[in-house]
């Protein structure tokens, strides 16, 4: 049992780390950062697994002709939705 309660941690742990990035690359897209940076190109490298699935997704959807990209937007509420559905089952 102490197993499947470790995993189970891990894994909201990792799911939270991830929306907490996914909301770093937002705040960083507003502001003046060095996109040849560390901290950019580690949020960047590490966030782009899920968002640009989801991008190409979107730009086959109506979504396409919004004036901005919704992309990572939608990556952290299905993330969150997740993260949700996993505490609620594991509890």
């Amino acid at each position: 049992m102490y197993f499947v309660t470790v995993i189970k941690e891990t894994v909201l742990l990792l799911s939270a780390a991830y929306m907490l990035l996914l909301f770093v690359r937002v705040i960083m897209d507003y502001l003046p950062i060095d996109e040849d940076g560390m901290l950019y190109t580690f949020v960047m490298m590490t966030t782009d697994s899920l968002v640009v699935p989801v991008k190409n997704l979107l730009d086959k959807t109506a979504a396409a002709s919004l004036p901005f990209d919704i992309s990572v937007i939608v990556t952290y509420f299905a993330v969150d939705i997740v993260y949700n559905i996993l505490a609620v089952f594991f509890a």
